[in-house]
């Protein structure tokens, strides 16, 4: 007979009958989960593109932020280690522009920046 965690874990991942689960054996059993586990681990994980805007008053800022959002990007305050794009406005801070041409961010504008998710709508709706 099968452990009830082993039960409980079986349920959740699997669709096993309730006959599978009487006649499964304990190896057999944990053999399912680590199965599965271990699929799961394989499948690639996609992170959505990271962007962060400076040097915007609010409204342009909002703007963007709202159009970064809608073409499937996470939206930063500041530059991470997974930033994607800087987009810089007339005020941005040197430390930020120097900190993201570092990292090799792509750094730009508001007008280079949504050009490129016009050129990004484009190519993904043909």
């Amino acid at each position: 007979m099968l452990s009830e965690k082993a039960i409980r874990i079986l349920r959740r991942i699997g669709s096993f009958s309730e006959e599978q689960l009487e006649t499964m054996s304990e190896a057999e059993a944990w053999y399912q989960i680590y199965s599965h586990d271990q699929a799961k681990s394989k499948t690639p994980k996609t992170r959505n593109p990271e962007v962060c805007f400076t040097g915007f008053t609010d409204d342009v800022k909002a703007d963007l932020i709202e159009n970064a959002i809608q073409a499937g990007f996470t939206v930063r305050d500041s530059v991470t280690k997974g930033l994607t794009v800087l987009v810089a406005g007339s005020n941005a801070g040197p430390t930020k522009l120097a900190k993201a041409e570092a990292q090799g961010c792509i750094v730009t504008d508001a007008t280079g920046f949504l050009a490129y998710l016009e050129m990004r709508k484009a190519t993904t709706e043909k």
